[in-house]
């Protein structure tokens, strides 16, 4: 597969985790989030596997997307994979709230952008 399409599928990919982190979350605030364990795991499980398919992307893809922290996508996954005990719940709060829509943001410009090459 070529590197352009292989990108439109993990993008699409990402967006469908993204979807379900939003959907998880939809109508509750931080205190709803850090007291529900279910909803908790399912975000957690999401952003293991937003890590795990951001190591597929294209060296392309990620020099047209430097304004993401990879690297920090990438160390999430491995400290929610490995030493999941060491997740701060408030901190996977901040990251839905700010980091979620501007790399969603991101990623749907990409798509766009990719579709029109």
């Amino acid at each position: 597969m070529n590197p352009d399409k292989r990108d439109m599928v993990l993008i699409s990919k990402f967006l469908t985790e993204i979807a379900d982190i939003e959907a998880i979350v939809s109508d509750v605030d931080a205190l709803e989030f850090t007291q529900s364990m279910i909803m908790q795991k399912a975000v957690v499980m999401s952003l293991i596997n937003i890590g795990e398919l951001s190591k597929h992307f294209s060296e392309a893809f990620i020099y047209a997307t430097k304004s993401v922290a990879w690297k920090d996508i990438r160390s999430l996954r491995n400290l929610a994979a490995h030493n999941y005990e060491a997740i701060k719940m408030n901190n996977i709060w901040s990251a839905i709230e700010q980091d979620i829509p501007p790399l969603k943001a991101i990623l749907i410009k990409q798509q766009s952008r990719l579709r029109n090459n």
